[in-house]
């Protein structure tokens, strides 16, 4: 009965861990919220029992934080309802093997040689990297992206990324733990030890938001050479009528019109959304005229668009096949000229490509069905920034926010703007949507150059270098956004190590396994 209870206690503290995120957001309860987990694997009980509390846990996180997938699979890809829980749930217990992880870490490296408080922030740290990494990549509700709207604390991704901010989170549980253990305990030794962890925990949080308060003073403090005036165009069309030949030229038109309006507020750059353009161009020439006539036909204004881009065959090492499509943004200016193409490359799994070893499993070709109509793309190759003139746009499409080592390649190419044109019309609550849109805040702040998202009925916003939110788009809100930013090309210690935490903490927990040496004793051979 007991182990029952506990494995239950683990579900529950997984389902309160999921507060720190969308729609719930409760930023401060991260500090707090991993303590119940770790108080559960403070009890002897070894690897099995460590196994399932860190799985239950998991699970219970999962099921209250992304409960969102299986409707948005039904409304997406037109999945039953059957077969989007199935789906949704193993995308679930892929990350509940992680927590699963986390706990055995915990436990296996309670007898080496690494003192609890580097132990647990780098056993955690290990696998969120893992989880993000390996496979297909989950990079999705890292323990970091709780403060994504906390401005002086997040200031940590300048120097140490996402993994930077969860070390942080995961000592300070450590630390409220042994508080609350020491205040359990009645002897005054153990009361006084408390005090000073508890002391530990409310400083390390102060000294970080200390910091982080200086460093947004001095960004924001910053007087820029030239400002870019911007447009963020949000259709919101739903995700019904996309890709509907009756529907087309009217969403068309609708953002014609919001270009239109753009421009007579003075953009400069006008940015659509992902897939903007409806269906493939069967004249990409008369799409771009349509679209150099909304910006006046001035060759000083460019335009950005989310296309589906037919791709010219190619013949020998490397072949095209003859119907070949990328998903695309394509940069025009005011003379109807075309100024750059960028492909998306890191495509959507399963909907964008074919998963072909998953497809070898039993049931699983007719489960992912709905996900795999159409022609797959082919991934773009290229991170290079899309020049303008005077300003390099690095642009990430869709998911690819999501993944910092994509805007770190385009920023090591020049890129002093970051473009996030996406569809979220397919979510189908506003925590996804938040979930989301909360992620490419920190590739604003660990490249420090600011970020446009332009997201149809998503979230629309551009976020400052500094972090700090300068414009916000509501879901479903048909509007023509207009805000001057200063493009950035300094550099920052993120961008120059990169995954430098992630490897430390790896190598961590490789020296925490190794057991102590036991003490020798007088006489032993």
């Amino acid at each position: 009965m007991r182990t029952a209870g506990n494995l239950l206690a683990a579900a529950a503290a997984g389902v309160l861990y999921a507060l720190v995120f969308p729609p719930y957001a409760l930023s401060w309860w991260a500090w707090l919220a991993l303590t119940p987990l770790l108080a559960l694997l403070r009890n002897d009980g070894g690897t099995p029992r460590a196994l399932g509390l860190g799985l239950l846990f998991g699970l219970g996180f999962g099921v209250a934080a992304g409960h969102w997938m299986v409707p948005s699979l039904r409304l997406g890809f037109g999945m039953d309802g059957a077969d989007a829980v199935v789906l949704a749930l193993a995308v679930m217990a892929y990350s509940a093997f992680w927590f699963a992880l986390f706990a055995a870490l915990t436990v296996w490296m309670r007898r080496g040689r690494l003192p609890e408080l580097l132990a647990v922030p780098a056993a955690w740290v290990a696998c969120e990297f893992g989880r993000a990494r390996l496979a297909d990549g989950l990079p999705w509700l890292q323990l970091g992206h709780s403060q994504a709207d906390t401005l002086w604390i997040l200031q940590v991704a300048e120097v140490a990324g996402v993994p930077g901010i969860a070390f942080a989170i995961v000592l300070v549980n450590v630390l409220w733990l042994r508080a609350f253990a020491g205040w359990w305990d009645a002897s005054a030794d153990a009361a006084s030890y408390a005090t000073r962890a508890a002391a530990w925990a409310v400083a390390v949080p102060l000294a970080m938001a200390g910091l982080g308060a200086w460093r947004v003073h001095v960004l924001e403090s910053e007087t820029a050479h030239r400002m870019l005036r911007v447009a963020l165009v949000q259709a919101a069309i739903p995700q019904s009528e996309r890709w509907v030949e009756a529907f087309r030229e009217r969403n068309m038109e609708r953002q014609l019109e919001l270009t239109r309006q753009a421009v007579a507020d003075g953009a400069e750059l006008v940015l659509w959304s992902e897939t903007s353009v409806d269906l493939v161009p069967e004249d990409p020439a008369a799409l771009r005229r349509s679209l150099a006539a909304a910006l006046g036909n001035d060759p000083d204004r460019q335009i950005a668009v989310g296309l589906s881009r037919r791709l010219r065959p190619r013949r020998g090492l490397g072949d095209t096949p003859p119907h070949a499509y990328a998903n695309s943004v394509l940069l025009v200016d005011g003379s109807g000229e075309e100024r750059g193409v960028y492909d998306k490359i890191r495509l959507f799994s399963i909907a964008e490509q074919d998963p072909t070893l998953l497809l070898l499993l039993p049931g699983v070709a007719r489960l992912l069905a709905p996900m795999l109509e159409g022609t797959p793309y082919l991934a773009g190759t290229s991170a290079a920034p899309l020049e303008t003139g005077w300003c390099r746009l690095g642009v990430l499409i869709c998911y690819e926010a999501i993944y910092p080592h994509l805007t770190r390649e385009t920023v090591a190419q020049g890129a002093d703007v970051l473009v996030n044109l996406t569809n979220d019309a397919f979510f189908s609550t506003p925590g996804a949507r938040e979930q989301h849109r909360v992620q490419g805040v920190f590739r604003a702040v660990e490249s420090r150059r600011p970020l446009v998202r332009v997201a149809n009925s998503g979230v629309g916003t551009v976020v400052l270098a500094s972090g700090r939110t300068a414009l916000r788009v509501e879901p479903d809100e048909v509007r023509a956004a207009v805000i001057d930013l200063a493009p950035r090309s300094r550099g920052t210690i993120y961008l120059a190590f990169g995954y430098a935490l992630p490897g430390l903490c790896i190598a961590l927990c490789a020296f925490g396994l190794a057991p102590r040496l036991a003490p020798h004793r007088e006489g032993a051979p």
